[in-house]
């Protein structure tokens, strides 16, 4: 409704529609408005056209608000769009929209706001020229609107004051048509700052200067490219797949490639010249009689020289060791900005000179940008010197960051924090291995799994796992996957839980128990430098040649195997629950400000009832969390806990709070609850399970089952703890 002050949806929506239909009415007056910058009489038919357009979606909206009506001017106008002046028209609409959209309705602030910036939206949109009658009149308007917001009116008087200045604005524009009709062809007068590139030596303008050039005919090239691209053992395979289809654009509409280059270096081309006759002449060996020609001076392009790369570096043309090897190469990691400066390049000279392809794979990464997402340039100045980075955070730091932090074809963004992080993550392998290696001394322990007890057999089933996993996603390139997985194993699995668990056996007395524990601590210690080599070549060769090594260099060792050994879903599920538990009493006694050491009595019950814990994981328990095991508590006066397929209860007496217990399983209730419906909507999403990694999708199953039954146990709590409030 109109109010004086405000404007609200409807009334909008019932403005538009007027002023589309006052606007086709007048069409034919607009065209003869149509002065400058180009008088060619369509201005008002094309507005016209345009603002129906949208007028016609505005008038489909059946509850208008004010996003509904804003979008349906915006992507009218748009669609509807006919002519130069149609397209302002629709810019101007657009850039208003943008501004008012969200408003509830509009006021002299808000529609202020929306001349502005449709002003500065249709003056973007349009190079050339700045000025003209629909311009200049919107931009009269929306200085009218900046100079009248403040003054003490009504909105209607406020939307009349402009409207006439705008009058005011148009009635000058036809004072310019004497001086177009005269000058016949010009369409406007205006001034240019022409910028005129200068030599950065001698300050003389730079000039084009025509000279004969030479060129590598493309066609032939490409389709022989684009042939085998059908053929399974010869194509290309780019990662990701999308960069495939860039690759044969390129291919499909290439030019001819203009190889000549005038720069002091590079690969003079083959060619030469008769010094009498002007014969020229190219080819792989000098004219014999060198004296009466002239070899041409340009040199040949980077890409070209920079293209035989694939098969040039191993020997060729001589049928070198290295070359029967490598060729063709594994896979080429580089940017999606030189795919075709380079790798189209490298695949038709090496379809030419060695029919075959020069790689396998290729590999695209992303640009590293700065934290805003802004290209780093000299302009902005925000360049990163990756030798400042090294000198201050290492070599293996920098490489490890970039390496698994972003995906494939996406652009990175540097963050010191990460850097810290991959940082903080290299200090911990150092500590680790230390410690491993003050444990074993100079000698290689010999693991044997009869001594190894459920410590021993949970961290090296993890590791299996971790290989397994590092293993197959290394093989998709999927990399922040796989650093994801090591920096979660070494950081959380090896370093906080099992070089914790194993002092306790370290300190036994049984002789064959350390033994076994210490082999342990290598295998696993080697596993994780082997792994993690590709990553972090420096630091993981230094380890392993203080370590006792059987091989000159970590770079020649044999990529790790899993140890295989018996290892049940019984031995498994148990030692989750008791590093479950551990966690869990510990935070307990944080929260109720209890010592580490203060001992408590819990107990564990699932579905089945008690669970009983074998003698070592009790002892476990007892020694990591200060925590003793007991079928029952003997008083209703507990803390209850959903862990690991199971609820830990602790006899806290009079520590327990029942109402803020309460609050505390209510809001877990919620949480759990909107795990559940993120799971479920993520699994019955077909977008997500047809296209997902199958061991994603398995992952948010089994997150799903895990949350499903932590539910039912929280409610199970939270019923225990209604019935004892009463």
């Amino acid at each position: 409704m109109v109010n004086n002050k405000t404007i609200d949806a409807k009334i909008l929506s019932r403005m538009f529609l007027a002023g589309a239909k006052n606007m086709e009415a007048k069409k034919e007056w607009i065209n003869e408005l149509n002065v400058f910058p180009v008088p060619d009489g369509d201005t008002g038919t094309n507005m016209s056209l345009t603002i129906l357009a949208a007028a016609k979606e505005v008038g489909a909206v059946e509850e208008p608000t004010m996003a509904t009506i804003c979008k349906a001017i915006s992507n009218g106008s748009l669609r509807g769009a006919r002519g130069n002046s149609g397209v302002i028209l629709s810019q101007l609409f657009r850039g208003f929209t943008k501004a008012v959209s969200k408003a509830d309705s509009l006021g002299k602030d808000e529609i202020t706001a929306g001349f502005t910036r449709a002003v500065e939206t249709a003056y973007k949109a349009v190079m050339k020229p700045k000025e003209g009658t629909i311009l200049t009149v919107a931009k009269g308007m929306a200085d009218k609107a900046e100079e009248l917001v403040d003054e003490d009116m009504d909105v209607i008087e406020f939307c009349e004051a402009i409207v006439a200045y705008g009058y005011e604005v148009l009635s000058k524009t036809p004072d310019m048509l004497p001086v177009l009709k005269e000058a016949g062809v010009v369409d406007h007068i205006e001034e240019h700052l022409h910028q005129v590139g200068h030599s950065e030596r001698t300050g003389v303008i730079v000039e084009p200067y025509l000279s004969k050039q030479w060129f590598v005919k493309m066609k032939p090239l490409a389709e022989e490219v684009l042939k085998n691209q059908e053929i399974e053992d010869q194509r290309i395979n780019f990662v990701p797949p999308r960069f495939n289809k860039t690759f044969e654009q390129w291919l499909e509409n290439i030019e001819d490639w203009c190889i000549s280059r005038q720069l002091w270096w590079g690969h003079r081309i083959p060619a030469w010249t008769n010094k009498k006759t002007g014969e020229i002449y190219v080819g792989m060996e000098d004219p014999k009689d060198i004296e009466n020609w002239t070899q041409d001076e340009d040199v040949l392009d980077t890409w070209f020289s920079s293209a035989l790369w694939p098969f040039s570096t191993l020997g060729w043309p001589e049928n070198t060791a290295d070359l029967e090897r490598y060729f063709p190469n594994d896979v080429l990691v580089t940017g999606y900005d030189i795919i075709f400066f380079w790798v189209a390049r490298m695949a038709f000279q090496t379809r030419y000179c060695m029919k075959n392809r020069p790689f396998k794979d290729v590999l695209i990464h992303g640009l590293v940008r700065d934290t805003q997402g802004r290209k780093m340039s000299k302009s902005l100045g925000n360049g990163i010197d990756p030798m400042d980075v090294i000198q201050e955070k290492g070599a293996d730091a920098l490489r490890f960051f970039l390496t698994t932090n972003s995906t494939p074809g996406q652009d990175l963004r540097f963050d010191e924090t990460k850097m810290d992080a991959s940082w903080n993550f290299i200090n911990k392998i150092w500590n680790a291995a230390r410690y491993v290696q003050m444990q074993i001394g100079d000698t290689k322990p010999e693991l044997d799994m009869t001594k190894a007890n459920s410590v021993d057999k949970w961290i090296l089933a993890r590791f299996n796992e971790v290989l397994d996993h590092v293993s197959t996603n290394m093989d998709k390139y999927e990399l922040a996957i796989v650093g994801n997985e090591l920096y979660s194993f070494v950081w959380d699995d090896f370093c906080s839980w099992y070089i914790e668990l194993s002092k306790a056996t370290l300190y036994s007395e049984d002789e064959s128990l350390v033994a076994n524990t210490k082999a342990v601590l290598y295998t696993v210690m080697m596993g994780i430098l082997k792994v993690l080599s590709p990553f972090m070549p420096f630091v993981t060769e230094e380890i392993y040649l203080n370590l006792p090594h059987e091989k000159e260099s970590l770079n020649v060792e044999t990529w790790p195997e899993k140890v295989e050994f018996e290892y049940t879903d019984a031995e498994k599920d148990e030692m989750a629950l008791v590093i479950s538990a551990i966690q869990t009493v510990r935070e307990i006694k944080v929260e109720y400000s209890m010592k580490p050491s203060e001992d408590l009595t819990i107990s564990l019950h699932n579905d089945n009832g008690y669970v009983a814990l074998n003698t070592e994981s009790t002892a476990i328990l007892a020694r990591m969390a200060h925590a003793t095991v007991k079928e029952d508590l003997n008083t209703e006066d507990v803390l209850s806990r959903t862990i690991e397929k199971a609820v830990l209860t602790v006899a806290m007496d009079a520590l327990i709070d029942l109402e803020e217990e309460k609050g505390k399983l209510e809001k877990e209730i919620v949480r759990l609850e909107n795990e559940i419906k993120r799971c479920s909507g993520m699994l019955k999403n077909p977008g997500f399970v047809n296209k997902a990694p199958e061991a994603k999708v398995n992952a948010e199953k089994e997150k799903l089952a895990s949350y499903t039954e932590k539910l039912e146990m929280t409610k199970t709590q939270l019923d225990n703890i209604l019935k004892k409030l009463g």
